[in-house]
């Protein structure tokens, strides 16, 4: 997985929620026996009702029948979501440093959140409906 810059790595659990929610259309990858695999699902946060993961909780999503993830008879152990906002576009003007040297390129400001796991599909229709409502 790729590491980013220290200086923007943000582990505070409270604040990965809130940029989730406020972008909760998720980029599900997973490998699969034909090859990568992914698709754009809305997702949300669940709290767990076991003691051990309350702080966590876990991720819930809706893949419809006829999504090829949804038809994965063999569940790979490990996927990564990713939840990201649009970003804005930075001109080299904006840098303070582009009156000393013209060198200054533009730059993307975004932000992205990757969570791994493992997943579990849900089939029980009352269980769907939950998720869904």
């Amino acid at each position: 997985m790729v590491d980013h810059p220290k200086d923007f790595k943000v582990n505070d659990f409270a604040t990965i929620k809130q940029v989730s929610a406020s972008h909760s259309q998720a980029t599900v990858i997973t490998q699969t026996d034909d090859g990568m695999e992914a698709c754009h699902i809305p997702m949300y946060w669940q709290k767990s009702s076991s003691d051990a993961d309350a702080n966590l909780g876990y991720l819930l999503g809706h893949i419809a029948k006829i999504n090829s993830l949804n038809n994965i008879a063999d569940l790979k152990p490990d996927w990564l979501i990713i939840f990201q906002d649009s970003g804005h576009y930075i001109v080299p003007n904006c840098y303070p440093s582009k009156t000393i040297t013209p060198k200054e390129v533009p730059s993307r400001n975004y932000r992205s959140i990757h969570v791994a796991g493992k997943v579990s599909l849900f089939t029980k229709q009352e269980e769907l409906i939950e998720i869904l409502t």
